[in-house]
């Protein structure tokens, strides 16, 4: 386990063509798991709130989906902002950070070339919502 968590955080390899199942396999998860999590909110609202709440139901269909799609916001929020604390200050060698030293930043680790990519999937599924 030490060394997978080694090789997440500290493995600077750059991606080769032979990365790109891989890559697109991140990608399309990180969509549909947004996707899901959006549908599932959905779901839970109309069948708990089916009888309580008349307010939710009188919203026009925009602000439902602006409504409902603060779940995965949050959600996504939560995870990037972990991180981006995590890779800011944890993912260089030597002792250094992000911060204060500029091959790390040149250099992302594995673990942050797969976070760009679930962020890049959150921000299609929600242009694609809203």
């Amino acid at each position: 386990m030490a060394s997978l968590v080694d090789r997440l955080l500290h493995d600077t390899t750059p991606a080769q063509w032979s990365d790109l199942p891989s890559i697109a396999a991140t990608y399309i998860t990180a969509i549909v798991f947004w996707s899901l999590s959006y549908y599932a909110f959905n779901s839970y609202m109309h069948s708990s709130l089916q009888r309580d709440n008349k307010h939710f139901h009188a919203l026009t269909p925009e602000k439902k989906a602006d409504y409902l799609s603060r779940l995965p916001a949050g959600l996504h929020a939560l995870f990037a902002s972990t991180a981006a604390i995590i890779f800011l200050l944890f993912t260089c060698e030597d002792g250094k950070s992000m911060i204060t030293s500029s091959k790390c930043l040149v250099e992302p680790s594995m673990m942050g070339r797969y976070w760009v990519l679930v962020s890049g999937g959150y921000f299609v599924y929600d242009f694609v919502i809203c």
